[in-house]
């Protein structure tokens, strides 16, 4: 068994150890509209918001299949516990590897326990160049379990013509968290708004959202706002079915292990010997970007026989040629849902209708 497979088996056992714990919390967390503190140092002590970060800061970063695992085994006790999970895990694996070093080192002390980092990287904010920094006001919302963290996760737009999008971390001293979140799903997850007013933020302490990661590995061989956001296709449905089995619902088998990896767990294969980056290939055989989006877009049909290389279908009998020419023809090809885009909508159906955006993703 490998490191990833052995960590994975532990936690498993760890969570199914602390199912009562964990459940009688999920109670707590709907009265409460957020996790106890207790759960949150229970989660601390199993290491479960550190399965993204960099192993160079601490970090026991999983394979994609296996951190699957542990979510779904999280949400089955309890979906507000997974929710927190999913989102620290992201927020903190984005600070871990895309801050620069001199930044990294102020978050992740050597010699102190790890950090945890959430927020919402979304451009809501704005930010003033300064001596050495940014001044950046701004409010973020849907920042689930943004109570709890040592650091919070906010993006902006820097001032000037060019309106870069960044990304800021701050202590959570600096924040206003507003109490505000009063829904009917994911109540317990402690979604709330956080504000920031003029905050000196140090250069060290940003990063260009479009940037390239500082560390990490094949994993983080992606942007940031994809790495945040690429737990949401297992995160929304395991959170679903969790809810089903605590209204008495039957658990679901878990489904057997794929034996060809996802887009996403490729990036974990062997390096190109010729390039030393990742092999990217998608299910045709055809090398793919390293944009997670590109990738997941070969798994939608577009490349069955008879596709051609544009992405574009064959006109067929219930679908007669276009008259239009070049790029608008192709859009008005029938497409095929990606895999995710079905996950979310189940994952975010509710009894009452249609609640709100899923908080904590990477917009």
């Amino acid at each position: 068994m490998d490191d990833s497979g052995a960590i994975r088996a532990g936690l498993l056992a760890a969570i199914r150890d602390r199912r009562k714990e964990l459940e009688a919390a999920g109670e707590r967390a709907e009265a409460e509209r957020n996790l106890p503190s207790g759960t949150m140092g229970t989660l601390r002590e199993l290491g479960a918001f550190w399965l993204k970060t960099p192993a160079e800061l601490g970090g026991t970063p999983l394979d994609p299949l296996d951190f699957c695992d542990v979510l779904e085994e999280f949400a089955y006790t309890d979906g507000a516990t997974a929710w927190a999970v999913m989102v620290g895990n992201g927020g903190t694996g984005t600070a871990g590897g895309w801050l620069p070093d001199a930044g990294a080192r102020r978050v992740f002390v050597p010699g102190r326990p790890l950090p945890l980092v959430m927020g919402t990287p979304g451009p809501r904010g704005t930010g003033r160049p300064s001596a050495g920094g940014y001044l950046v006001s701004g409010q973020w919302s849907f920042a689930s379990g943004c109570g709890h963290a040592d650091w919070l996760i906010g993006g902006f737009r820097s001032a000037g013509p060019d309106g870069r999008p960044m990304v800021a971390v701050v202590p959570r001293e600096q924040a206003t968290v507003i109490d505000n979140w009063r829904v009917a799903g994911l109540r317990g997850s402690g979604s709330f708004d956080f504000r920031l007013e003029e905050v000196f933020v140090p250069a060290e302490l940003t990063f260009g959202r479009a940037a390239s990661a500082c560390r990490g590995g094949a994993l983080f061989n992606v942007e940031a706002h994809v790495f945040l956001s690429n737990e949401l296709p297992p995160g929304s449905p395991a959170c679903a079915t969790g809810c089903s089995t605590r209204r008495g619902g039957p658990r679901l088998s878990p489904s057997p292990r794929r034996p060809t990896p996802t887009p996403t767990a490729r990036r974990h294969l062997p390096s190109s010997p010729r390039t030393g980056s990742p092999r990217l290939t998608t299910c045709c055989g055809r090398r793919a970007s390293t944009s997670l989006r590109t990738s997941t877009r070969c798994c939608t049909g577009r490349c069955l026989p008879g596709s051609s290389s544009s992405g574009r279908r064959p006109p067929t009998a219930s679908s007669p040629p276009s008259s239009l020419s070049g790029s608008s023809a192709g859009s008005s090809a029938r497409r095929t849902a990606r895999p995710w885009q079905a996950a979310v909508a189940f994952g975010s159906r509710r009894d009452q209708g249609r609640g709100p955006s899923p908080p904590g993703g990477g917009d």
